[in-house]
């Protein structure tokens, strides 16, 4: 099995010490170089030794106007599979709203039924998660019918308007009924148009013997 690789990630500062200053200092503590990059690597055995390192890493650097960051490979066996430590394994499983606790019982008393318990809590928020999207999804393709049925409506709106301004531009203009009967508009909604268009000086309303007749202003 290999062992963890540390990589220290170095940020220069046109004020701090040059690249090849620290690349002396980084290679005396045991880090080589990752070409192309300002990228250091080192092997390390366990988290202890990674903890040693990156101390002295952190006092070399200190005071040289560059920043670093650490992150660390996982360890892998000779196929490159990642290994995986049962002791203190679960520990990132508690973020997700898993019952570690639960599962470390059953981890010590049977590795089966573990299996098949952890299989079906991750499930669960596997689940969950789809569910949740779906929903997200479902809202987003609501809200863009809805969108789409308001502007066809607007459209729909606008065209019958412009039908009604061309209706009144025959220089005699028309009754409310005229315009009832071929602007394809309802009554109440053909009374607040014509207001609109009264309102907004496009539409002029004068008494002609017994009828109110409309015609552009």
């Amino acid at each position: 099995m290999r062992g963890m690789r540390a990589f220290i990630r170095v940020i220069y500062s046109s004020e701090g010490r040059s690249p090849s200053e620290v690349l002396q200092i980084m290679h005396g503590l045991g880090f080589e170089k990752v070409k192309g990059q300002p990228l250091f690597v080192g092997e390390v055995a366990d988290e202890e030794e990674l903890s040693r390192r990156l101390e002295e890493v952190h006092v070399a650097l200190r005071g040289m106007e560059v920043r670093y960051i650490p992150s660390l490979e996982v360890p892998t066996d000779d196929a490159g599979k990642a290994v995986c430590n049962a002791t203190g394994a679960l520990a990132p499983w508690r973020a997700l709203g898993i019952d570690v606790d639960e599962l470390e019982t059953l981890l010590n008393a049977d590795v089966k039924r573990f299996r098949e318990r952890a299989l079906l809590l991750f499930k669960e928020k596997v689940d969950a998660v789809a569910e949740a999207k779906e929903k997200e999804l479902a809202a987003e393709a609501a809200a863009r019918a809805k969108a789409e049925r308001e502007r066809e409506e607007r459209e729909r709106a606008e065209g019958r308007k412009q039908k009604l301004t061309a209706l009144l531009a025959n220089g005699e203009g028309a009754t409310f009924q005229e315009l009832h009967a071929f602007s394809g508009y309802e009554m109440d909604e053909l009374i607040e148009v014509l207001k609109e268009l009264i309102d907004g000086g496009k539409v002029k309303a004068a008494q002609k013997g017994k009828n109110v007749v409309y015609s552009v202003a």
